[in-house]
């Protein structure tokens, strides 16, 4: 047993990816995390039982059900279906599958395997049916309410910390128009006499400025990371050097890649953070 053991404790990098992978092919990434991290947590949590179990230092009743438990509330105050939820762990259970395939060569040895973790998710899928499958509806939605004020604060509360920023923030889309931006932003878009980019945005989108946008397009098409680019430009309170850094979005799941971000430090020397497509 030690082999798939070391196999699984090994791999999580790659059962990182391939899961996303599976996942972003049933579209499943719209409910999941955008963080790498989140999902880290998700497949460690998975492995750490499966693993124990695997070793023999534990039945699956008293290695798994806690972790299946905790899981199915988690989903469910997230809003995540049954179905939709079972729809992931069919992702992860292929997931384990292809990594066994994928690094073992002797069939006998990949079939023993492959009937342990199906075993182990089996056990996963009855308990989560049972955690999740006998809530009644009053009690689903009173969970829901909850769950949609926190979400709703936790929004409110990250928009407000955006915009009392002291640097413009930008948010672009696919083609390269303004999305989004904060108070700063439209403040130096003031200063600027760029009157057009001073109106708050809903759900439309505008036109770059020409300052930023061939900074914004060049690092779009671009394989870069990260990147700076420096702009000297004319305001009301006379002339500015600025530096723009832009970078990637961190975005695991692909749920955001069409968008890019960019944080402009007004004072002397103006500095720039983006987010971008991959």
């Amino acid at each position: 047993m030690q082999e798939i053991i070391k196999l699984i404790a090994n791999n999580e990098d790659w059962l990182i990816k391939e899961i996303i992978k599976l996942a972003q092919e049933k579209d499943y990434t719209q409910y999941t995390s955008t963080l790498e991290e989140a999902w880290r947590i998700m497949i460690r949590g998975l492995s750490k039982p499966l693993i124990t179990f695997l070793g023999g230092k534990g039945k699956l009743e008293s290695v798994a059900r806690d972790f299946a438990q905790k899981e199915a509330r988690l989903h469910q105050n997230r809003g995540i279906t049954l179905s939709r939820f079972f729809a992931l762990l069919k992702c992860c259970r292929r997931g384990y599958r292809n990594l066994v395939f994928g690094h073992l060569e002797k069939p006998d040895k990949q079939l023993k395997y492959i009937d342990l973790s199906d075993e182990y998710f089996d056990y996963l899928e009855n308990i989560i049916l049972e955690e999740m499958g006998g809530i009644d509806d009053d009690s689903l939605i009173k969970k829901m309410q909850t769950q949609n004020k926190i979400l709703t604060n936790e929004k409110n509360r990250f928009l407000t910390i955006l915009e009392s920023l002291s640097n413009p923030v930008w948010y672009f889309d696919k083609e390269n128009k303004i999305s989004w931006m904060n108070q700063a932003a439209r403040d130096l878009a003031e200063s600027m006499g760029d009157m057009a980019l001073t109106y708050y945005m809903q759900d439309e989108t505008i036109d770059t400025p020409r300052w930023l946008l061939e900074s914004v397009s060049q690092f779009n098409s671009s394989d870069l990371h990260n990147k700076q680019y420096n702009k000297n430009l004319y305001t009301k309170t006379g002339n500015r050097y600025i530096e723009i850094n832009l970078s990637r979005m961190v975005d695991i799941s692909g749920k955001f890649t069409v968008k890019s971000k960019i944080v402009c430090k007004l004072p002397r020397l103006q500095k720039s953070i983006a987010t971008c497509s991959p």
